[in-house]
């Protein structure tokens, strides 16, 4: 070891300069290395979307979800297939294990889709998404203009706009939703088409072959070659009208003389209201490992660029300003840590220059971190910033103890004490700075969301803490050979505080010592009572965080039109934007986030709030939700935050509570369900419950009497084409204007009604016409709008959101209320947030099972003798206990992000222990064992003091949350600060008890060591 410190001081100036090119580097990485809220992952997860377009329910199930719901069954890896199928769409969910290569996986996904292409209907494409954070918007800007109509917005923001964005780097997708598309719309006067005897048919024919180009050939002339077509095309609605239909008395009929033939605007399927203007937005997405900061800035100078000359008016929602602040809050936090962690090395330390090596360490190996998250393929997140958060300690640990011990080594008659203290200590804080990361391999390990949130937490934690452990070893000498150079050592002082807490230690020491079974009996009590506290600790998932992003989903009367559904949610939309918390509101009607259409009766108002604020996010959506009642009755209201509600879909969790109702009759399950959702209502903390399915809706249904349209010459599609115009309209042909395709589309002047369509003509072949009703049987029928299967059983999904209750306290009252149903023909499961909790927590107790073994596991390794390392290890676990404690008196959930946190305070905690043991084994070398404890308790108590101060210190403002954004680590940090504060009694006090206990047969009488302890007084 000495050659080796030889050799690093002789290289110190190349040393020196590596060093700074490092921390150079570092701080590009910083601008390189992507910035998230959260870490980067890949769910196990595909979507298949299918659409299909109008096609009934039964039809689509029929055709499309069964046949891919077989495939994908049979892929390997495959968990659960939940298929969604409404009118002309299907959505199946394909889930794999955790441990799934997601890569293979989506491939074997589009084989499958390939393989089964050819059997699909016509039209119907399937189209797999990998679900990632980055298959979601991560901005929404949503748009509006005093000046342009509908159409004429919509085409400024698909040509002008959209197109600056495009290029922008890290831009997966840009989508346009809303404003309005241009049609031409060719209106038949019902009266004209009987006085020339004409029906719609023949008017779409002749439309079609009035508006074709065709290509006859190259024709040649002399020595060229000309491009032949032939045909007509098109331009706009004068062109239209001129189309002859038929002649009559040997002159043309044209269309115009039939109908009329405007510009107008393609039938609404949904709606936009941007702060209360009609509007369209543009969704983004991002590409993976992108950064979400520049990404934003670009698309908004771009944005601004391109909207400020066309006089558009623009508000919109940006995940990245979370992401800022979040990150923000964490670096306040880091920084707040170190502040405060170095205050505390000066006041214990008395003398600056024995304070300069943690100065300088500690901010720099926390920025030479982020070149090896760099190399680790991490990104920034409050996670991995949590990591370096937790870090600190342990960094500031490694400096004061080679600090403390070059002191004491600088009193003694060493030729170098620098190079001997180090070569003495070096060693026992590598064998502990082994063990504290050994705890955190299996935390590294884990999967799921446990995973996902705590992986990147422990690989930093355990890379900061290796990088720590090199650069003590490397540059810590160096820092000290410059900044404690006295020939002859000043005396140590300690400041008065620090005598008193060591000399009341000492004889606290001394008495434990003479009665050891008392400490063992006290800290036994302390473990048993922590394991009655933790069965009535609240518990929870992951904690809630205050995004300042609202998304509020409305349910209207099935059957709602859009513009009844407007009219009911617009008193909300005008609330809202008097509110004054709120920045702007986006509605969407019809369609939702990642969800291109939806049915009518479905409203999703995005309510961004304003920075600066009075209340949270958690008091907005309370008052808002009673206020919602009251400005809206009839009206179901579903209240989360975006980022909570996304992360649950891409887990496939969906709502905090959900219940699954399965069965094989929908009537049954429905009727199974509303008892439920009755159960459900019944548990105090719940809101927003509703079952996740829509209820049977009214359809017209024309069914056709085909042998008396067989007779006429009639097909069952020439009945379904008149009726086609009667409603909804028939695009019939398409020409070019400008960069934009126009729709032709023929409808009669007034749309029929569902009494008038029982009249509307039908013509013969053989001329004439007669009533639909003579034809076809006209009828109202109540009809599913849409069915879920999950492995080919019918489900039906109870939803609810959780409102200010522990997770523990309702699924306790729900299972309660739950086993009380007698459901006829159908069953439930318990799903949503607590199946992922209680799958979390399975976990994590493997985790934390697996960590203790690796504890006790290196400890005998590393003492050689069981004794020793059962001291450290009992010490250890013991000082787990208090965490419990810390959780109770906070009132602090137990969820996966505090259970996290007792895992990784017996890391730390087993690092200080080994120190002190290790410091009695050399001690007892020379002296009895009751006085090598006490000379060892001592030597320990001020580096224990302090490093313990400063690694409660680097978790204290994220306790607390004073940067705010970091709610994820609050629990965690709460854990960390409760654990770490008993364990300075642990280390110091119980582990040299336990070590006693263990070893004192080498005290040859009771009456020996009572004399022992006196001289050593």
């Amino acid at each position: 070891m000495k050659r080796l410190l030889r050799q690093l001081f002789a290289g110190r100036v190349a040393l020196l300069f590596l060093l700074g090119a490092g921390l150079l580097s570092s701080a590009l990485a910083w601008v390189s290395l992507p910035k998230d809220v959260f870490p980067e992952a890949v769910f196990p997860r595909i979507e298949v979307t299918c659409d299909w377009g109008f096609n009934s329910l039964e039809s689509t199930d029929v055709q499309v979800t069964r046949p891919l719901e077989n495939v994908f069954k049979t892929i390997p890896g495959v968990t659960s297939v939940i298929s969604t199928t409404d009118r002309g769409a299907a959505t199946l969910e394909v889930y794999f294990g955790w441990t799934t290569n997601m890569t293979q996986a989506y491939q074997d996904i589009q084989t499958s889709i390939n393989q089964i292409r050819a059997t699909l209907p016509s039209g119907a494409v399937p189209l797999a998404v990998l679900m990632s954070p980055s298959a979601y918007p991560t901005t929404e800007y949503g748009f509006w203009s005093d000046s342009l109509s509908p159409v004429a917005l919509r085409s400024v923001l698909r040509w002008e706009v959209i197109p600056q964005l495009v290029g922008v780097h890290g831009v997966r997708t840009v989508t346009l939703i809303g404003g309005d598309t241009p049609e031409e719309w060719v209106r038949l006067n019902p009266q004209k088409l009987d006085e020339f005897s004409l029906d719609t048919l023949a008017v779409e024919t002749a439309l079609r072959n009035a508006n074709q180009v065709s290509f006859i050939g190259n024709i040649s002339q002399g020595n060229q070659t000309f491009f032949g077509l032939s045909g007509n095309e098109f331009t706009d609605h004068r062109d239209i009208g001129g189309v002859v239909v038929a002649t009559r008395m040997g002159k043309p009929l044209f269309l115009r003389d039939i109908a009329d033939v405007t510009l107008a605007q393609a039938p609404h399927r949904r709606l936009i209201r941007v702060d209360g203007h009609p509007g369209a937005v543009i969704d983004i997405t991002k590409q993976e490992g992108s950064d979400s900061l520049s990404l934003s800035r670009e698309v908004e100078a771009r944005l601004k660029a391109a909207s400020a000359p066309l006089g558009l008016h623009r508000a919109g929602w940006d995940l990245s300003a979370f992401v800022q602040n979040s990150l923000t809050g964490i670096l306040t936090d880091i920084g707040l840590a170190v502040v405060i962690i170095l205050g505390i090395v000066l006041f214990i330390l008395v003398r600056w220059r024995y304070a300069v090596p943690v100065i300088l360490g500690l901010p720099m190996v926390i920025l030479l971190e982020l070149l090896l998250l760099k190399a680790l393929g991490q990104t920034i997140n409050i996670m991995t910033l949590g990591g370096i958060s937790a870090a600190i300690g342990v960094v500031a640990d490694n400096a004061i103890v080679l600090t403390e011990n070059f002191v004491r080594f600088r009193s003694l008659p060493t030729k170098h004490p620098l190079l001997a203290s180090v070569a003495e200590i070096f060693p026992l804080m590598l064998a502990a700075t082994l063990t504290t990361v050994a705890v955190f391999v299996p935390l590294a390990l884990t999967t799921g969301l446990t995973g996902i949130f705590f992986r990147p937490l422990a690989i930093t934690l355990a890379s900061t803490i290796l990088l720590s452990l090199i650069f003590s070893l490397v540059y810590t000498p160096t820092f000290l050979s410059w900044f404690i150079r006295d020939t002859v050592p000043a005396t140590q002082r300690e400041r008065r505080i620090f005598e008193v807490l060591k000399h009341w230690y000492t004889r606290l020491l001394k008495a434990s010592l003479g009665r050891p079974l008392v400490i063992v009996l006290v800290a036994a009590a302390l473990v048993g009572g922590a394991l009655v506290v933790v069965g009535r600790l609240p518990s929870g998932f992951l904690p809630e965080w205050d995004e300042g992003m609202v998304v509020i989903d409305l349910f209207g009367p099935s059957g709602a039109s859009l513009a009844e559904m407007d009219k009911l949610t617009a008193p909300l939309d005008q609330l809202l934007r008097k509110d004054p918390s709120v920045a702007m509101t986006v509605r969407k009607l019809g369609t939702g986030m990642g969800t291109p259409f939806t049915s009518p009766n479905i409203d999703e108002v995005v309510v961004q709030l304003k920075a600066q604020r009075k209340e949270s996010t958690f008091a907005f959506l309370e008052r808002i939700r009673r206020e919602a009642a009251r400005v809206m009755p009839g009206v179901e209201c579903d209240f989360h935050q975006v980022l909570a509600d996304r992360l649950n879909d891409l887990a496939g969790t969906g709502k905090p509570i959900t219940v699954k109702v399965f069965g094989n009759n929908w009537q049954e399950v429905w009727t199974a369900a509303r008892e439920v959702e009755g159960a459900v209502k019944n548990v105090q903390g719940l809101n927003s419950v509703k079952i996740n399915a829509p209820p049977q809706e009214k359809e017209v249904r024309v069914d056709v009497l085909q042998e008396r349209a067989a007779l006429l010459g009639l097909q069952v599609n020439d009945i379904a084409a008149y009726s086609v115009v009667a409603g909804w309209g028939a695009v019939v042909t398409s020409f070019p204007r400008g960069l934009e395709t126009i729709p032709v589309r023929v409808l009669y002047q007034k749309q029929y009604s569902f009494s008038q369509l029982r009249n509307l003509p039908v013509y013969t072949p053989e001329g004439g016409f007669l009533p639909l009703s003579r034809l076809a049987e006209v009828h109202e029928v109540s009809a599913i709008t849409e069915v879920q299967h999950e492995n080919g059983s019918l489900v039906m999904p109870v939803t609810a959101e959780i409102g200010n209750r522990p997770l523990s306290d309702v699924v306790k009252d729900l299972q309660t209320q739950l086993a009380t149903l007698k459901l006829k023909g159908a069953s439930f499961q318990l799903s949503g947030t607590y199946a992922n909790q209680q799958a979390s927590f399975r976990q994590l107790v493997e985790v934390l099972g697996l960590s203790i073994l690796l504890i006790l596991g290196i400890l005998l390794f590393l003492f050689e003798s069981y004794r020793t390392a059962l001291a450290v290890f009992l010490g250890t676990v013991a000082s787990g206990a208090t965490v419990i404690y810390g959780l109770a008196l906070t009132g602090t959930a137990l969820d996966v992000s505090s259970f996290a946190g007792l895992i990784t305070v017996l890391g730390l905690v087993v690092n200080n222990g080994i120190l002190v043991v290790k410091y009695i084994e050399r001690f007892h070398r020379e002296l009895a064992l009751s006085e090598a404890i006490l000379v060892a308790g001592a030597q320990r108590f001020r580096p224990v003091l302090i490093t313990n101060l400063a690694a409660i210190a680097g978790f204290f403002p994220m306790a607390l949350n004073w940067g705010k954004g970091g709610e994820v680590l609050q629990p965690f940090s709460m854990a960390m600060v409760s654990g770490l504060t008993a364990s300075m009694l642990f280390s110091l006090l119980v582990m040299p008890v336990l070590y006693y206990l263990f070893h004192r047969g080498g005290e040859k009488t009771r009456t020996s060591l009572k004399k022992s302890l006196k001289t050593s007084s």
